[in-house]
């Protein structure tokens, strides 16, 4: 075990590789070798970082870090990923693209799309900017596409109200959005969607008073 450790730092110590800068890095111990190939540990001239690598690799430039530069020289983002409004393009796009997104039935699957230049979350941002509070993105157009000329940024209660009038229910002959039928009626909105929703009769729903059942 000695005479192979001994051996060891005498190989180390012969190699004129050790210690020369090969591509600003500098190999320092030699981990393996056969015919061919020689593995060894470097420091990387641009952090200090030791990383192991073939001497040929570093040699040819093939490797020219421990992996510092390669996201050192990556280009520069949006730095936005974490903003809420690139979380509102990505729903904006998988609602209209993703099948199996929960909302996709309501956008993409019938029909609605995002425009091309959009698909882009620069040229996205560059048309929309970064809305000031709690805002949403609103279609002007319901049935239309996401497109520059068809969306604007809407206070949470706008696009609330805009989403409760897209409810359409027949009354006593008359249509009426949701909102509408409350306000007519005189009965809770929250109650009679609700009660919608759980498949009354539009009639009813508008007819028992808020609090009671059928």
């Amino acid at each position: 075990m000695k005479e192979n450790l001994e051996m060891t730092i005498d190989l180390n110590q012969i190699d004129y590789r050790i210690g020369i800068i090969v591509n600003n890095c500098t190999p320092i111990k030699l981990l393996h070798k056969d015919r061919s190939h020689r593995t060894y540990l470097f420091t990387c001239g641009h952090c200090g970082n030791e990383f192991s690598a073939l001497f040929n690799n570093v040699r040819k430039g093939n490797t020219k870090s421990c992996g510092c530069q390669k996201y050192k020289n990556r280009p520069k983002t949006h730095g936005l990923s974490e903003h809420k409004i690139y979380n509102v393009w990505r729903g904006m796009i998988s609602r209209c693209n993703w099948p199996k997104h929960i909302s996709y039935k309501n956008y993409g699957g019938r029909g609605i799309s995002v425009c091309k230049r959009w698909l882009k979350f620069e040229n996205f941002l560059s048309d929309m900017g970064i809305p000031k509070g709690k805002m949403d993105i609103d279609r002007i157009n319901n049935d239309g596409n996401y497109t520059a000329k068809n969306c604007r940024w809407v206070s949470r209660k706008q696009n609330s109200r805009k989403k409760r009038n897209s409810i359409i229910i027949e009354v006593f002959g008359s249509k009426l959005n949701l909102v509408e039928a409350a306000e007519k009626f005189k009965i809770n909105e929250v109650c009679l969607r609700k009660r919608i929703e759980r498949g009354w009769k539009p009639e009813q729903a508008v007819k028992i008073p808020s609090g009671s059942s059928r």
